[in-house]
C-alpha cells in the first residue's frame, strides 16, 4: 500500500481514539451537569472537565497534523532543505531579519505600556491573518496555510491573556483619572 495512505490511516485512528476518550468524558459530565442532585461545584468541576477534554482533543487534532506534517518532511526532505539553503543564501532574509526584529521589539514596548489596548491589537492581528490565509488558501499551501492558523490562534491567546492581565491595571487608571476629574472639578 502507498505511504500516504498509511499516515491518513493514522490520522483516522489516533483522531477515532481520542474522539473517543473525549466523548466519554464530555459525555459523563453532562451527565453531571443535568443532575439535579449534583452540587453547584460539582457543576462547575464538570463545566471545567467538559473544556479540558475539548482542549484535549484540538491538541490531538494537532499533534496528529504535527506527525502528518513529520511523515510529510520526511517525504519531501531534500526538496525543503535545497530552497530553504537557497533563500537562506540570498540577503533579503536578512533584512527581513531585522525589520521583524525591529518590530518586534517596538511591539514588546507598547506591550508593557499599555497591555490592555495591545491585548486587542493582537485579537485583531490574529484574526486578521486568519482571514488573510482563508483568502489565500490553495491546496500546494496547506501545510503552510495550517502553520500561520495555529500560529494566529496563539496570538489571539496571547491578545486575550493580555486584556486579561492588563483590565485590572486599566480600571486603577480610570479611577484614578475619575478622581483627579473630582479633585479638579472642585478646584476650578
Amino acid at each position: 500500500m502507498p505511504h500516504g495512505f498509511w499516515s491518513w490511516a493514522l490520522l483516522i485512528f489516533v483522531l477515532g481514539l481520542f474522539a473517543v476518550i473525549f466523548l466519554g468524558t464530555i459525555v459523563s459530565n453532562i451527565r453531571i451537569i443535568k443532575d439535579r442532585q449534583s452540587t453547584r461545584l460539582q457543576r462547575r468541576e464538570a463545566k471545567k472537565d467538559i473544556w479540558k477534554s475539548l482542549a484535549g482533543f484540538a491538541f490531538a487534532w494537532a499533534t496528529v497534523f504535527f506527525l502528518r506534517g513529520v511523515l510529510w518532511f520526511s517525504q519531501h526532505s531534500r526538496e525543503v532543505l535545497e530552497s530553504f539553503i537557497a533563500r537562506l543564501t540570498s540577503r533579503e532574509w536578512f533584512v527581513s531579519a531585522l525589520i521583524v526584529g525591529a518590530m518586534g521589539f517596538v511591539a514588546y514596548r507598547i506591550r508593557e505600556i499599555d497591555k490592555y489596548r495591545y491585548g486587542f491589537i493582537e485579537i485583531m492581528f490574529g484574526m486578521g491573518g486568519g482571514m488573510i490565509t482563508t483568502a489565500n488558501l490553495r491546496s500546494d499551501n496547506f501545510y503552510a496555510a495550517l502553520a500561520t492558523y495555529i500560529g494566529c490562534v496563539y496570538v489571539v491567546v496571547r491578545g486575550c491573556d493580555n486584556v486579561a492581565v492588563g483590565y485590572p491595571k486599566e480600571l486603577e487608571k480610570r479611577q484614578e483619572r475619575k478622581q483627579r476629574d473630582l479633585i479638579d472639578s472642585f478646584y476650578h
